[in-house]
């Protein structure tokens, strides 16, 4: 009995070995069959690989075309820092025109209504010396103070009569409220040009200009 229990199981382990080892050889053939296909799938795609790489067509630009394209670029950045140069120096000049326009219509606003009387003695003028007396004052007739007044008496040159051009200049000072007087000879009667420019506080508040007659003679 015992030596056939034996046998019996000798029998099941060497089935079962048996089973083990077709199993295993299962798993051989199916392992080399992945590695195969594995293969196969790596020399398809490296042959797709060689095939596209001889399709596709690099193309270094020489060393002539990257020295014209470097300067064409460099034209380019040339031209366009140009423009933004002109550009900003444009609007710099446009804003300095306008603020100088600005400033200029309010001095022209300023000496328009600035009013300037100006007397002589004697008077009418004369050959000689003279006593000359500025009036300033504003719209409303209110007199102007603290301003500094010049009056320049100015006649061109007569070559006809031998006589060279002449110049008197006379500041006044203020003697009253908005009154300036000052004293100047004049070489010649005859008519003179005047001009009578006023400042304060470093602008011109009045520039007016007129011809007065000097008696006596040339």
């Amino acid at each position: 009995m015992i030596h056939c229990a034996l046998r019996l199981v000798a029998r099941q382990q060497l089935y079962l070995v048996q089973d083990y080892s077709s199993r295993l050889e299962e798993v051989a053939i199916e392992h080399e069959a992945q590695r195969q296909s594995d293969e196969d799938l790596y020399i398809v795609a490296r042959q797709q690989t060689r095939e596209q790489i001889k399709e596709f067509k690099f193309v270094i630009p020489n060393k002539g075309e990257r020295i014209m394209r470097s300067r064409l670029a460099a034209k380019i950045l040339f031209a366009l820092s140009v423009m933004a140069v002109s550009a900003t120096l444009g609007t710099i000049q446009i804003r300095a025109q306008s603020s100088a326009t600005s400033k200029q219509n309010q001095s022209s606003a300023t000496q328009k209504q600035t009013k300037v009387e100006l007397t002589t003695d004697p008077s009418p003028a004369q050959k000689g010396n003279n006593t000359v007396r500025v009036k300033l004052t504003d719209p409303a007739g209110t007199p102007i103070t603290g301003a500094q007044v010049t009056v320049t008496f100015s006649m061109p040159a007569m070559p006809e009569m031998g006589m060279a051009a002449m110049k008197t200049v006379i500041k006044a000072t203020e003697s009253s409220g908005g009154m300036y007087e000052g004293k100047g000879d004049l070489g010649s009667g005859g008519m003179w040009q005047v001009s009578v420019p006023a400042r304060r506080d470093g602008k011109i508040i009045a520039n007016k200009r007129l011809t007065v007659k000097a008696t006596g003679g040339m």
